[in-house]
């Protein structure tokens, strides 16, 4: 499984090595003890210092690698596209 923090609104893949239960306790630890920083491995080996009080919202989010095999075609990305929203163009002709 891929685990990613999500903190402030930013998303933080973890490492697979990181024990999600272990930081889960942490989390929950520092928050009832008045808050202090718990340190996160991210995807890639950096780590992340995360002050975590009572008042701080943090997801963590859980999702199963998507696997392909050689005949397939991975699938399209999914999304809307933003488009900047004015006034029609006009079709006056004089």
């Amino acid at each position: 499984m891929n685990h990613t923090l999500i903190l402030g609104g930013r998303s933080y893949p973890l490492d697979v090595a990181q024990s999600v239960d272990g930081l889960e306790e942490d989390i929950l630890t520092a928050a009832r003890d008045g808050g202090r920083f718990v340190v996160v491995t991210l995807a890639g080996g950096s780590r992340l210092s995360c002050l975590v009080t009572q008042g701080v919202s943090i997801a963590i989010e859980e999702a199963a690698p998507l696997e392909f095999t050689d005949q397939e075609e991975p699938p399209a990305p999914t999304g809307r596209r933003l488009h900047a929203v004015g006034p029609p163009p006009s079709t006056h002709t004089g």
